[in-house]
């Protein structure tokens, strides 16, 4: 009995034991039950708010801080700024200045909910004109209901809180609510913020379910952005060993433009804040091992030491992924993006038939925003005077033809072009016009010096008599021409042998004539006529350019050659083509021109018999209403200017003022002289084939002595040497022999490659300019005053060459010519990747614009908000376009044929940066399996990728990386992202035997190395301190600025300024502190100046060039500085030309973005091809629970992780990727689809 006893109590106990687990599993599977709806609700509310393309997700510490709490709680925004590439630019700061759309940071983007539980209630509908959102996309009601914040105080959490702790609430404005620890020990190991809050450590409020009884559910969840962190799978360029050693090295050249991969390796090995703290360096194998990696967990089976991997990791738990990918989408106006890698290449239906075209190639049709003739950005709506009403905009057929012109690599041409004409409005500017060429970017030297001087001489009728021989009767009196010009090769490749001609107009008065007087009186007759500078040789009702021609040879990277008259040809008459060669200045060579004799007939004036011992004089004169007066000086102290051009060498009188080429624009006739853009086929219409023109280079005020020449008794004097001189030179940056001015001479010093472009096409005074052409200087004056002829100092080892970059002198260092390599064409095996490597293209018409328009956006001083005397009102729109004339500006030709003035800059980007890409495929043939930017992963093989159209829909960009991120230490690794490239820049087609530090190169191929006091060549390198700075700096500027919403809006300077980083003084303050004065990343560049203790600059002012190169400021009236009244009456803002309210070194330095300086385009062009405005993956981490209905005690935890993916496919796929949605559809309110790639069960040790 007692054993049936013992066995039924047995039998009860098992009982009861199996009724508790069973009990016990129910609850357990109810919890994970609640984790699996709150994934189910989180993938909702992400398709909901992060679905469509015009969406951007932030973590809570861009706007709250790097200290707050709930630190990486994840933000979506739209734009409350309408979405239109179409709208005019003068519309476009309207909004973007308006505070009711704008935030304090200048950004337009609207909080639309925070991706975490308990913001299931917020009211929003995505609904297109009938719900929350307007017609083209943008915001018109942000939410006011969010229910949860970030803001909120987190009660009970310690970095020892463990998952399973229920004692955790949040309190914010909406009261007190139960909260989950979804991120805590075992995930991350966090710093502690000022409150003892470990800041790393997500907390997430719970969301009850109701029973019957009460509570009886909760669940909790929070979304983690992928796309905020680096990638941590993608190998180093070259460590592939499928591939062959030719294919490596391709990989590895790519590669030091563009960034194939995140470099792990420079993120800090804790968290230290100190920027030159342990790094995870060794521990991180950058090698092909990586791409193994599945979990970021892993990354330590492929490190040398896992233990310390795996605490290294923790640290980093916020800021690495393996599984970022993007969707090639605009998240500016929506829809997929257009593929330049197929758009630029040649166009079949051009008929071209030169080496690049390619055939079969895709052809924009008149309605594409492509076609050839189509603009880069919208015109004014009331730009309609000028030349033409587009004159000065750039075509698709310019950016076109600069992608589509290809170095060569190989052969007897390898890293040679020949000279290509530049063509902007000349195909249809004049009717009938029969020279019409194509718009062409252009590639020719720059003409940076031309001096012209001139002494009176004799041409001896009998013979040739010895030096010193007075004069006899017959012989005749002749102005003797001096030419000297110097040519600059600004790019990184040769230019090939070719003719040119170059041209001088001097306006003003510029007329000579002779005097003379019989022995011992003063008694002084005019005896010649008038000989006028600009009507030589002598056409009574035309006014020429003095033009020589110029036999030039390879001019070789960077170079300046100077031309002058050989010796041999001293003494031949003046036929505008005589020929100057690369020679050293030759001061005693000369060509003549005739006196003519002041009677009916006008024969050359000759010495009359009896007349030999008087004494003659040569006096600068003008004719004017009928008046002849004479002067010490040209000019006389009114104004005048040089104009110089350089072009083909035509053969007739092509350069021929024409008063009836286009009466219709009234008086203005004399100015088409002087228009580039003027062709047609000289008869009378001149054709003008110019490569460049620089324009209304004032000489006011010459000096001059009176005479101008000996009054002594004449002698023949075949070496004589000029007496006057008119001189006309780039300023460049000032430095020796171009700064040492004489009092006649005005210049405005600028930051001339920043804020200007040397190889414009047409330099001169603008409509928002008065007194100077900035890029240019000139002076007249007599040589025995100091106005040399020859402005510059000479190499003694190569004394046929000047210099560039600083000014003209040979290098005070080694006495050697110093070559200037700014600009660059793509080779001929070499691939686009970003957006940024457009730099290049000479998009930039006149020399007001920026040298390296796209990529860059530094505020044009000609753009500012400043009141002056001459332009008391500022017109809608000022910050981006202008159409208005300050009242007092002269009306040169120039300005007459512009009809508006553009922030070219921002108005490219703004085009460029979220509507197109470059896929790297090519555009005709095969496609390969693997396209040259690694990156780019095949979505869908059935679509075809050389339909640029389609080709977004078929990839996606791994470890595409947000602007808006916030971690420093994945801005880190994505700045470093050719850290260890085994390439060796000097050889590019040779395997190396180093590795370079992070690079930055203006050029594909340089020139050169990366020592810094080099500037004018080579590339740019920053070590991992450097890196550190630049990336911390950048979260900073992230944080003044944004959230941005769109890739250009990253890029382009703010439009309105945030007034919680300007000091208000419009005298001090740094540089980086106006955020309406240039982009992001140029602020965070240009935020540490010198390296110091802990600081460690990029561009360092204490590095020798820098700390000699001369600011662009001052103010004087001698002619030595910038004018003040320019800024006072309006024309310039002293802080945009300087950089800020204080000039600081090397910001405000004239040579400011010479190669060695890096700038914003030299980043974007490295990493720009990886960066986007948005983030498509996502990992879901949530929790549920199951609690005690009566005692409300948790019974029961469950914890899951899902990763999702954002595809292009619409939610309803029956439509195709690239195509727009309909009105109202399912589609145009919840985008993209997200799909489920990961789904793992985590425990309490996993959080």
């Amino acid at each position: 009995m007692a054993f049936v006893l013992l066995l039924l109590l047995s039998m009860t106990s098992l009982v009861q034991v199996e009724s508790r687990s069973s009990a016990s599993a129910l609850k357990q599977m109810r919890a994970e039950q609640n984790a699996l709806l709150a994934l189910d609700i989180a993938i909702g509310q992400l398709q909901k708010y992060a679905g469509p393309d015009q969406r951007t997700t932030a973590r809570a510490n861009l706007t709250n801080g790097s200290d707050a709490a709930n630190a990486q709680w994840i933000g979506v925004y739209g734009s409350a700024a309408r979405a239109d590439y179409a709208a005019p630019p003068e519309t476009i700061p309207s909004e973007l200045t308006d505070t009711n759309i704008v935030s304090p940071t200048g950004s337009p983007a609207q909080l639309l909910n925070w991706l975490v539980s308990g913001s299931e209630t917020t009211s929003f509908s995505p609904a297109w004109v009938s719900g929350d959102v307007g017609d083209m996309g943008q915001i018109l009601n942000a939410p006011d209901d969010i229910k949860v914040t970030p803001n909120g105080a987190i009660d009970g959490l310690t970095a020892a809180t463990a998952a399973t702790d229920t004692t955790l609430t949040m309190t914010d404005a909406s009261g007190t609510t139960t909260a989950r620890l979804l991120v805590g020990q075992n995930s991350v190991i966090s710093p502690l913020n000022s409150a003892g809050i470990p800041v790393e450590y997500v907390v997430a409020p719970t969301v009850d379910i109701q029973g019957n009884d009460g509570v009886a559910n909760r669940y909790a969840w929070w979304v983690s952005d992928e796309g905020m962190k680096a990638r941590v799978n993608l190998p180093i360029a070259g460590s592939d060993s499928s591939l062959s050693a030719a294919e490596k090295q391709k990989q590895r050249r790519d590669a030091f433009s563009n960034s194939p991969r995140e470099a792990i390796e420079l993120m800090a090995l804790n968290s230290d804040p100190a920027l030159d703290a342990p790094r995870i360096d060794t521990l991180y194998p950058a090698d092909e091992s990586v791409t193994s990696i599945i979990t970021p967990n892993q990354t330590a089976l492929r490190s040398s030491d896992s233990d310390a991997m795996s605490e290294a990791l923790k640290y980093r738990f916020h800021d690495l992924t393996t599984n970022s990918l993007s969707v090639l989408s605009d998240t500016y106006a929506g829809g997929l993006k257009r593929d330049l890698s197929i758009l630029l290449a040649r166009d079949p239906s051009s008929g071209n038939t030169t080496d690049n075209y390619v055939p079969n190639a895709y052809a924009a049709e008149p309605s594409d925003p492509t076609f050839d003739t189509n603009t880069l950005w919208v015109r004014h709506s009331d730009a309609i005077d000028g030349f033409t009403e587009n004159y000065g905009m750039p075509t698709w057929k310019h950016l076109r033809t600069y992608y589509q012109t290809r170095v060569p690599t190989t052969g007897g041409d390898a890293y040679k072009l020949d000279p290509i004409l530049p063509a902007h409005d000349k195909s249809n500017a004049v009717p009938g016009n029969v020279n019409g060429v194509e718009d062409h970017v252009g590639v020719a030297p720059i003409i940076t010096y031309y001096s012209m001087g001139f002494a009176m001489g004799l041409n001896p009728q009998a013979g040739n008599p010895s030096a010193g021989i007075v004069a006899v009767a017959g012989d005749e009196f002749e102005l003797k021409l001096y030419p000297l010009v110097v040519l600059w090769n600004p790019y990184n490749f040769t230019i090939k042998a070719s003719q040119y001609e170059a041209g001088m107009y001097a306006s003003g008065h510029t007329n000579v004539s002779i005097s003379k007087a019989p022995p011992g009186t003063d008694d002084w007759t005019e005896v010649s006529d008038l000989l006028k500078f600009t009507r030589l040789p002598g056409t009574p009702n035309k006014n020429n350019f003095t033009r020589f021609r110029l036999n030039c040879p390879d001019i070789p990277p960077g170079e300046s050659l100077i031309f002058s008259l050989p010796y041999t040809s001293s003494g031949d008459a003046y036929n505008q083509q005589n020929m100057l060669e690369n020679i050293e200045p030759e001061s005693t060579a000369y060509v003549t021109v005739p006196f003519t004799e002041y009677i009916p007939g006008h024969p050359n004036l000759a010495i009359k018999p009896g007349e030999e011992d008087f004494r003659y004089k040569l006096n600068p004169a003008s004719f004017v209403g009928g008046s002849k007066t004479y002067y010490s000086a040209f000019a006389n102290g009114s104004g005048a200017s040089v104009n110089l051009y350089l072009g083909e060498p035509v053969d007739y009188s092509v350069l021929e003022e024409n008063y009836l080429l286009d009466p219709g624009r009234g008086g203005d006739g004399k100015g088409q002289l002087l228009n580039p853009s003027r062709s047609g086929d000289n008869s009378p219409i001149p054709d003008r084939r110019w490569y460049n023109t620089h324009q209304a280079i004032g000489w006011d005020n010459s000096v001059g002595t009176d005479p101008l020449q000996s009054t002594d008794l004449l002698t023949y004097e075949p070496d004589e040497e000029p007496v006057y001189a008119f001189l006309a030179q780039a300023l460049f940056s000032g430095a020796g022999s171009n700064a040492r001015f004489n009092t006649n001479q005005f210049m405005f010093t600028t930051r001339w490659i920043a804020q200007g472009n040397m190889r414009a096409t047409r330099t001169g005074r603008s409509m928002r300019d008065s007194n100077f052409n900035v890029l240019y200087i000139a002076t007249a004056g007599s040589t025995s005053l100091n106005v040399n002829w020859q402005k510059f100092t000479l190499s003694q080892a190569e004394s046929e060459r000047a210099s560039a970059g600083s000014g003209h002198d040979a290098s005070a260092v080694d006495n050697a010519p110093v070559d200037a390599m700014l600009f660059d064409f793509p080779y001929e095996d070499q691939d686009l990747f970003s957006i940024g490597q457009l730099q290049h293209a000479n998009l930039s018409f006149y020399g007001d614009y920026p040298a390296y328009p796209i990529g860059n956006s530094i505020a044009d001083y000609h753009l500012h908000s400043q009141i002056g005397s001459q332009s008391p009102n500022l017109p809608v729109g000022h910050q981006l376009v202008r159409i208005d004339k300050p009242s007092g500006a002269n009306n040169t030709p120039f300005k007459k044929d512009m009809n508006a003035y553009y922030d070219i800059s921002y108005l490219l980007n703004r085009t460029l940066w979220d509507q197109y890409y470059f896929s790297t495929v090519p555009a005709t043939g095969a496609v390969p399996d693997s396209l040259a930017n690694p990156r780019y992963l095949r979505n869908d093989p059935s679509i075809d990728l050389q339909d640029p159209d389609k080709s977004a829909s078929a990839l996606m960009m791994a470890g595409g990386f947000n602007i808006n991120s916030t971690s420093e230490q994945a801005w880190r690794a994505v700045l470093g992202g050719s850290n260890q490239l085994s390439y060796d820049p000097a050889n590019p087609d040779a395997a190396a035997t180093t590795s370079l530090n992070p690079s930055f190169p203006r050029h594909a191929r340089p020139s050169g190395d990366d020592d810094v006091d080099d500037p004018w060549k080579g590339y740019r390198t920053l070590d991992e301190n450097q890196i550190a700075q630049l990336a911390r700096n950048i979260v900073t500027e992230i944080r003044n600025r944004g959230p941005f919403v769109s890739v250009a809006d990253f890029v382009n300077r703010r439009l309105y300024d945030n007034p919680n980083t300007d000091d208000g003084s419009s005298t001090t303050g740094d540089s980086w502190e106006h955020e309406d004065f240039k982009g992001a990343l140029q602020a965070a560049i240009d935020r540490t100046e010198t390296t110091s203790a802990g600081n460690f600059a990029a561009n360092d002012a204490n590095d020798t060039f820098w700390s000699t190169d001369e600011m662009a400021t001052g103010s004087g009236s001698d002619g030595r500085h910038n004018q003040g009244t320019q800024y006072s009456m309006g024309y310039y803002g002293k802080a945009m030309l300087e950089g800020g309210d204080t000039p600081t070194k090397p910001t405000s330095n004239r040579a400011i973005f010479a190669p060695k300086h890096i700038t914003q385009a030299d980043i974007l062009a490295k990493i720009g091809a990886g960066l986007t405005a948005r983030s498509d993956t996502f990992t879901i981490r949530t929790y549920g629970e199951t609690v005690n209905p009566v005692t409300q005690k948790v019974d029961a935890h469950a914890w899951c992780e899902a990763v999702v993916q954002r595809l292009p496919e619409y939610v309803d796929d029956s439509i195709d990727p690239e195509d727009s949605p309909p009105p109202g559809s399912i589609n145009q309110k919840f985008g993209r689809q997200f799909k489920i790639i990961s789904f793992q069960w985590l425990s309490s040790n996993d959080i």
